[in-house]
């Protein structure tokens, strides 16, 4: 059976290029005539930079309403289609378990429990329109974040038009995002003691800036930086109920430092201005004491 696919998402001249060539054979043959692409049939696929597919990865909040927008392409070769494309989406089992025969994963399709596809997953591209997205709405609390989750999709009908089968299958592989992950300015200092307490003289005060993304460890734990230690970073875990914070190694990428943990002032969350206020310590390897006093604002 001949495959059909697409080479690119906006076909409207189809002239000589390399891409073309591989799709269709050569735009110009040895002594023979200029082929007529005109006649080419309108494909349909998902929406992806290049001509093959490729995973999405998606990060859920822990609660009903986050949402996606699956991209859904039309390619004719003519500026216009005269008659509507009708598409229809749905779950597919098949392309999950080709996906992890592939690379080795084991993703687990969820439920239908945790999801919805707006108009049951049917889709209509107009005439004159070439892109149409489908709503994906999830549910976070039906979702088991402690295995390894997707939702694959494939294109099962469509009508007016082609199905392009090396695009026609999409899969959001799903991760825990938790209400305290994001991108935040860091401000406060460092500061370097000469001995291993902090009544021993202050050696030394770095201001410390920048932005940085914390992202989700667990349902209330983010990795914040370790100062201005050259990608070091720290464990921040929040507790939900008095929004104190508690500050560790982090074992993920572990400092080789010692005695690691909140110092001084109590670390705090503020749900109100998203704002970690964190104040900790470490003994570094010449055995003097490192204090560090850092603000993360969440980023506007």
């Amino acid at each position: 059976m001949k495959r059909e696919s697409i080479m690119s998402h906006r076909i409207t001249g189809f002239a000589c290029m390399v891409a073309v060539i591989g799709l269709f054979g050569s735009c110009l043959k040895d002594n023979g005539p200029i082929q007529d692409f005109s006649q080419s049939p309108a494909l349909v696929g998902f929406q992806y930079t290049g001509n093959s597919a490729f995973a999405f990865s998606q990060s859920l909040l822990p609660q009903p309403g986050d949402s996606v927008q699956l991209e859904v392409t039309l390619s004719v070769a003519s500026l216009t289609q005269s008659t509507p494309v009708s598409v229809t989406i749905a779950p597919d089992q098949a392309t999950l378990d080709t996906y992890n025969g592939a690379n080795s994963t084991n993703y687990v399709q969820v439920s239908s429990a945790t999801y919805s596809l707006a108009n049951g997953g049917k889709v209509t591209i107009n005439p004159g329109q070439q892109i149409v997205k489908l709503l994906i709405t999830f549910d976070g609390t039906q979702i088991d974040f402690a295995q390894s989750n997707a939702l694959a999709l494939k294109i099962t009908s469509a009508q007016g038009a082609k199905i392009a089968t090396n695009l026609d299958w999409a899969i959001y592989l799903l991760k825990l995002r938790n209400i305290y992950e994001g991108n935040y300015v860091l401000s406060g200092n460092r500061i370097g003691y000469s001995g291993p307490t902090s009544g021993s003289p202050v050696a030394f005060t770095v201001p410390l800036s920048g932005t940085y993304l914390l992202p989700t460890v667990g349902l209330n734990s983010v990795t914040a930086p370790f100062a201005d230690l050259g990608g070091l970073t720290i464990l921040v875990t929040v507790n939900p109920i008095t929004n104190a914070v508690t500050v560790t190694d982090d074992p993920s990428n572990p400092s080789g430092f010692t005695g690691e943990g909140n110092d001084g002032a109590p670390s705090t969350y503020d749900p109100v201005t998203h704002t970690f206020d964190l104040h900790f310590k470490y003994i570094n390897g010449a055995g003097n004491l490192r204090h560090i006093d850092e603000k993360l604002v969440l980023a506007p």
